[in-house]
């Protein structure tokens, strides 16, 4: 029979869905059977070697704040070309990659991947920016990218893939 290390709390369990509420607006969500066994999952994946008590609490440290660093990410939070949230309960805590993820961003210890409102404009007229820039230094200094030649041309009535 194999010992049982710390369980999450009620209390514990019940601070992180309100943080997680909270960061989300989802003011309305319940806090069910499913999503607290979801939640006693990922606690028991993070704990791990080391005095049962601190790793508990790291653990559930972990655990909140990947459920408010889900609100940092504003592709999460609707900015995406979809315009559609991915902010549910279920992706927050669906394995130890997105709790690592979000918590990271918690903590300051990642950056989102689309940092404001409205960078999803910002970020191609950035792009567009940078390669106009990337084109007018290399102009007559280099041949152009090989994906931006044109296909050579075919004889009529061959088939190109034989």
């Amino acid at each position: 029979m194999r010992a049982r290390g710390p369980a999450l709390t009620a209390d514990q369990a019940q601070a992180i869905f309100d943080a997680w509420r909270q960061a989300t607006g989802h003011q309305r969500a319940a806090f069910t059977a499913k999503r607290r066994r979801l939640l006693e999952l990922r606690f028991a994946e993070r704990i791990n070697g080391g005095p049962p008590e601190e790793s508990a609490r790291e653990a559930a440290a972990d655990l909140l704040a990947a459920a408010v660093g889900v609100a940092r990410s504003a592709w999460n939070m609707g900015d995406n070309p979809d315009r559609v949230r991915y902010d549910s309960f279920e992706l927050v805590f669906r394995d130890a990659g997105h709790v690592e993820r979000f918590a990271a961003l918690a903590r300051g210890e990642a950056t989102p991947a689309v940092p404001a409102k409205g960078s999803i404009e910002a970020g191609r007229a950035q792009t567009a920016r940078v390669v106009a820039e990337v084109l007018a230094r290399t102009r007559g200094s280099a041949p152009p990218a090989p994906a931006l030649l044109p296909a050579p041309p075919q004889p009529e009535g061959e088939d190109p893939w034989r």
